[in-house]
């Protein structure tokens, strides 16, 4: 008696025809199964549900600060000296404990040379323009500090080069 197409597909399916699963076989179906939440954890990530890189194993909070720490700053592989351009073409010097610091501690750097030359912090609604239009180009002569209304004005009516 030949095969219906049906009945082929139903038996290709399981895979296991004529056979039994193990009991453990049984429970890790089960565990995998089922959906894993703070009051459910997982069996092998422990009470936090936290999985640790060494081997698998659940790491204590200790542990993982000292694995955080071996990767910042110039201790990560992916360091490039602290230095990264924005696509508008502006420098970002990395210094997480400045004021005007980013979320991921990245300073401009023109901000940084301006407080340089001044020697003192900048308030947050001074602005630096950069004279030549040039936004990599941060020598302190091409810098001009002005208020945020004065910056925006100089940009509106196309300022931007007037010593030129």
């Amino acid at each position: 008696m030949p095969h219906t197409k049906k009945s082929r597909v139903k038996n290709l399916g399981t895979g296991m025809l004529g056979k039994k699963h193990t009991e453990e076989t049984k429970r890790k179906m089960s565990i995998s199964r089922k959906v894993w939440s703070s009051k459910n954890p997982h069996p092998s990530l422990g009470k936090t549900g936290i999985l640790c890189h060494n081997f698998g194993k659940h790491a204590s909070q200790e542990t993982k600060n000292k694995m955080s720490q071996n990767r910042i700053g110039n201790k990560n592989s992916n360091w490039k000296g602290g230095c990264i351009k924005s696509k508008a073409g502006y420098i970002y010097i990395k210094q997480r404990n400045h004021p005007r610091a980013d979320k991921k501690g990245y300073v401009p750097e023109h901000v940084l040379i301006a407080e340089k030359v001044f020697n003192k912090l900048l308030p947050h609604k001074i602005d630096v323009h950069h004279i030549n239009g040039n936004p990599s180009d941060n020598r302190h002569e091409n810098l001009l500090i002005c208020s945020h209304s004065f910056h925006i004005w100089l940009h509106k009516n196309n300022r931007i080069s007037e010593r030129q």
